[in-house]
């Protein structure tokens, strides 16, 4: 039995998601004549196309087997020694295999299936197209980005849409690690697909969906470099933790205009041992400048066990600047709706709503 991974949906749904982009995108199309209405759509055609010629050769498809059937997906080459990445839940339990990028099907290796970011990645042979990993920092909501995958019993192929938004640290969607919401539909087959900026760039990996296959949803691409340079270093995937709890608000009633505040530390954490005390604003992770709670899980969750992290604080005008070392990120597991996922519950406030984990954990099979 195949089986397709991508919640399915017919293929009115993703015209009507493209229909909707160029009206939110180009919003003045109505009032433009006819001529600029053929030069709009042209260039967009010719956007899509420049994007998905660059990167079609470097993405593949995908099939694992296990002892319930096959599963088929999508991935894409990362480096010139055959190194594919696509999604861990391809992977899990996998007897089984073998990735095709056009010259007919070929046996891959499983090197990492990493639970906790949603990433998997397998070797094969080298050679061949890859991507480069985008600027991660450039990622904003109505941002238009391409996904190229493999729709189950067609060739690759290209869905255009808009970053909807960025899910995580807003206190109910409060994953892990940040999530991209594309506007378009996953269909089955295109889980593991990238999602690319306008240099062919990847900048995301598609892990799930929500509403029953419309939106996308994806890893920032960091995370797939994160994965790889510890498993080249390490052999293994280890995932960083400070054991610092935080809060959005300062906590005194004022004004604070965005921002992150230490809300206090884990027993046994490397944030208590080296005293954060609470109260005190995060300015900065590792340099990177934390205006919200998304930008704080953004910089924490690229964090690899054993790195030296960096905390800029700052309290009544004045900065410090603490160091500490990053433990293994404790890891436990838990059942939502009948289905078990691995977590950490340092990262889930008391508000969480646990419908919400469902197309974006790593489900256990």
């Amino acid at each position: 039995m195949k089986r397709s991974f991508g919640r399915g949906g017919d293929e009115y749904l993703s015209v009507f998601w493209m229909v909707l982009v160029f009206v939110l995108m180009f919003s003045d199309v109505s009032e433009a004549s006819g001529d600029d209405k053929e030069d709009l759509f042209i260039q967009i055609s010719s956007y899509v196309r420049k994007v998905y010629d660059k990167a079609r050769e470097a993405v593949v498809r995908v099939e694992a087997k296990d002892a319930y059937g096959v599963i088929v997906g999508t991935g894409f080459r990362i480096d010139g020694l055959g190194t594919v990445c696509t999604a861990a839940d391809l992977l899990k339990g996998a007897e089984e295999v073998r990735v095709d990028g056009g010259a007919g099907w070929v046996r891959a290796e499983v090197i990492v299936v990493d639970e906790w970011s949603g990433l998997g990645l397998v070797r094969t042979e080298a050679g061949g197209n890859f991507l480069k990993n985008g600027d991660g920092g450039r990622i904003e909501v109505g941002m238009p980005v391409v996904m190229v995958g493999c729709i189950e019993n067609l060739e690759v192929s290209p869905s255009f849409g808009v970053v909807a938004g960025i899910l995580g640290g807003d206190g109910v969607l409060a994953f892990r690690q940040p999530h991209i919401l594309c506007s378009f539909a996953v269909m089955p087959g295109q889980i593991g697909s990238p999602i690319l900026d306008k240099e062919g760039n990847y900048i995301g990996v598609i892990v799930g969906a929500l509403g029953k296959g419309l939106m996308g949803v994806a890893v920032c691409g960091e995370m797939v470099e994160k994965v790889r340079t510890s498993y080249i270093r390490e052999g293994c995937v280890r995932h960083g933790w400070l054991g610092v709890r935080v809060r959005s608000e300062s906590g005194e009633g004022k004004d604070t205009k965005g921002g992150v505040w230490v809300a206090g530390s884990v027993a046994g954490s490397p944030a208590q041992r080296v005293g954060l005390m609470e109260g005190k604003r995060i300015g900065r992770v590792n340099g990177t400048i934390i205006d919200g709670m998304s930008d704080f899980v953004r910089a924490v969750s690229v964090i690899r066990a054993g790195e030296e992290v960096e905390l800029e604080l700052e309290s009544d005008g004045k900065t410090d600047v603490i160091m500490l070392r990053a433990a293994d990120l404790p890891w436990t597991k838990k059942t939502f709706l009948d289905r078990e996922f691995v977590i950490s519950e340092w990262y889930f406030p008391d508000n969480f709503h646990q419908e919400n984990v469902v197309y974006l954990m790593g489900e256990k099979r």
